[in-house]
Order: C-alpha cells, then sequence, then structure tokens
C-alpha cells in the first residue's frame, strides 16, 4: 500500500469514530482486557521506606468493534499503527503508588488488527509500597504486591490476567525472585489486578560483613576475661568493643523502617543480647579493677567461707572444727588477685557457652523462619 492509499485509509476508518466511547456497537457489552505483565527486573526493594521498584512493561489486548476493516479491500493490510491518543484506552492506574502513577503515554504507539484487536505495551519503571517484614533479617522473605485498578472512566471493562512474563527477566544482585502470581479482584468497585512478587534476600552479604565481624567481636568480648587486671588494658578493651556493638546497631537500623511492624528484627534483639554482655563485662572489669588496687594482695574472706562451709553434724561438730584449723595452718592463703584470675577463667568460659547458645537459637530461628 502506497503513502496516500495508507492516508486515505486511516482517514476513512476513523472519520466517525469518537475515542471517548466505549468501542462496543451495543454500549451495554463490556470491554474485556488481556493483561500481562513483562518484568525486566527488580531495580531496588527499600525496606527503609518500605517500596519498591519494579522495571517491565504491560501487554494489553482488548478488542474494538469499530475498528475493524477486510484487509482484502485495503490494499492487504491487516495491521496499522496509530498514536494512543486517537482511540479510546482503558485508562489504568497504579493504586498502591507513592505519588499518582497512570500506566502509559497519549504518545505511545499502538498496533490494530484487521479484526480490531487492539495490543498496547505500555513501559516505564513501576513504584509501588511493599510493607516490609524484617523479622527474620537478613534472611528474610518480602511480598510485595502491586495493585492496578481501571478508574471510573472506565467503566464497563474487566481486566482478566493472563499471568506474568518472566522470558526478559535479569536477576537482582540484593535480591532473589522466588515466585510470583497475579490474580483479579472481581468484588472491587472497580476491576483491580493484584500482582505480586515474593522475595528472598541474598545472604551472602550480609553473612560476611555483618554476620561474621560480630562474631568475631562477641570472640574479643569473651576472650578479654583472660586479659590481666594489672595490664591496665582490659578496661579500655572493654569500652572499645562496647563501641563496636554501639555502631553495628547504628549500622543495622538505618537499613531496617523505623516501625516494629509486624515485630522487630531479631537480628536487632540479638544486638541488644550482646551489647548486654559487652555492658556487664565493663561493669566487671571496673569492680575487679578496684578490688585488685584495693585489697588485691590480702588474703581472700571470701574463698575461705566459700570452701569451708560444710553441713556440720552435733556430734562431730567439735571434730571437725578441730580438723579445719589444722588445714588452715598448714595451706597456703590465697589472695584476692589470685582469686580475680580464677574468677576471671570462669567468666571466659561462662561467656563463651553462653554467647554459643545464643547464637545458635538465634541461628535456627531465623534460618528456619519460625
Amino acid at each position: 500500500m502506497e503513502y496516500e492509499q495508507m492516508k486515505d485509509f486511516q482517514t476513512r476508518l476513523f472519520d466517525q469514530y469518537d475515542n471517548t466511547i466505549r468501542p462496543r456497537r451495543y454500549l451495554k457489552d463490556p470491554v474485556d482486557v488481556n493483561l500481562t505483565f513483562v518484568a525486566s527486573t527488580v531495580l531496588r526493594l527499600d525496606t527503609t521506606k518500605q517500596t519498591i521498584s519494579v522495571s517491565g512493561y504491560f501487554k494489553l489486548v482488548w478488542k474494538d468493534e469499530l475498528l475493524t476493516w477486510n484487509k482484502f479491500d485495503e490494499g492487504k493490510t491487516d495491521v496499522i499503527y496509530v498514536r494512543l491518543s486517537k482511540i479510546w484506552y482503558p485508562r489504568l492506574t497504579l493504586k498502591n503508588a507513592p505519588d499518582t502513577y497512570i500506566l502509559g503515554h497519549i504518545e505511545d504507539t499502538v498496533q490494530i488488527s484487521d479484526d480490531g484487536l487492539v495490543r498496547w505495551s505500555p513501559s516505564g519503571k513501576l513504584t509501588f509500597q511493599c510493607d516490609s517484614n524484617v523479622r527474620y533479617y537478613p534472611f528474610d522473605k518480602q511480598r510485595c504486591v502491586m495493585q492496578i485498578y481501571a478508574s471510573e472512566t472506565s467503566s464497563g471493562v474487566t481486566i482478566a490476567v493472563e499471568g506474568i512474563d518472566l522470558s526478559e527477566y535479569e536477576r537482582n544482585g540484593e535480591w532473589f525472585l522466588e515466585s510470583t502470581s497475579a490474580q483479579s479482584i472481581p468484588q472491587q468497585t472497580v476491576p483491580t489486578v493484584d500482582i505480586e512478587f515474593v522475595l528472598k534476600r541474598r545472604t551472602e552479604f550480609f553473612v560476611f560483613t555483618m554476620m561474621f565481624p560480630l562474631l568475631c567481636l562477641s570472640i574479643l568480648n569473651c576472650m578479654s576475661y583472660l586479659v590481666p587486671v594489672e595490664s591496665g588494658e582490659k578496661g579500655s578493651l572493654s569500652i572499645t568493643i562496647f563501641l563496636s556493638y554501639a555502631f553495628f546497631i547504628t549500622y543495622v537500623t538505618q537499613m531496617l523502617p523505623n516501625n516494629s511492624k509486624p515485630q522487630i528484627a531479631l537480628y536487632v534483639i540479638y544486638l541488644c543480647i550482646v551489647l548486654l554482655f559487652s555492658v556487664t563485662h565493663f561493669v566487671y572489669v571496673t569492680v575487679e579493677s578496684r578490688v585488685y588496687h584495693s585489697i588485691g594482695t590480702e588474703p581472700c574472706t571470701l574463698l575461705k567461707r566459700v570452701r569451708y562451709r560444710k553441713k556440720r553434724r552435733v556430734g562431730e561438730r567439735q571434730v571437725e572444727e578441730t580438723n579445719r584449723k589444722v588445714e588452715l595452718k598448714t595451706r597456703k592463703e590465697i589472695t584476692w588477685a589470685e582469686f580475680l584470675r580464677r574468677l576471671d577463667a570462669f567468666m571466659c568460659g561462662f561467656c563463651i557457652v553462653s554467647f554459643l547458645l545464643i547464637t545458635l537459637v538465634f541461628g535456627m530461628k531465623v534460618i528456619n523462619n519460625e
């Protein structure tokens, strides 16, 4: 077909056409729109702002009964391409977007077949709200739903979801697309479609940058009990470890929503527990240093009381008392400094066992997501 022929053909085709009226010969008949979303990639999921950005485009197909022709009478032309502004089209809006977002642009090009089928592929960067559940961060899953609805100006429109096409999807470096689903919501006052994305966080980066350093700090916190109190560095080390924990909490809270919906992250609770360990250690070091420099060379009366406290029967009390006095004379006196060194070893072992148990419980909880 020549240019002039095509121009005359389109002039005749759109001569009596009104793009403000639904393209049905009987206006009581609805316009059935088939919708398919082709996902290109997940650009970003911001758990702090609770938004997700997805790149892709829609495949919309509907029939325009007023734009049909016989291709054999019109130079064997079975497809034409026109501006979207020239025809009627469904006004689709992204419902849960931070700002009003209407799909497509009037300057888009649509394809019209000789049987009246119209194909339109609006594309763009779609940003919408996603309520983040960071309970099991950084081993969390997020379910984000994109809601599309036909505005009131598109009354008499039904939307049938064909599904989500992942043939062009490119993976995201932070999130793994675990599954997708799409469904129509018929009970709404206007036709609505829910497109769901289930995303699982890729944990490799977080394990090496957040979990592993935290484990190392916790080991240092436990082993610092073995630093000799006479060195004078025990208090400085405990303060340094405490500040490192505080930095971790500041870093993590910048990546999480500023709310507790539905529950606070287990990782934050875990951080608070190990931070409490650090605070307890600092208090212990302060008291230990005070005792060491005050009465470190004196005999430890507390240890004597604990060591020789026994139950006595009435008939054997005098004999055991005599034996205890003899044993005290032959035994070397234990000073407070020696007692504190033994207590340090006990506290180190207790700290390691407690930390391993807490870490085990935390790991099982977040990995199993239970």
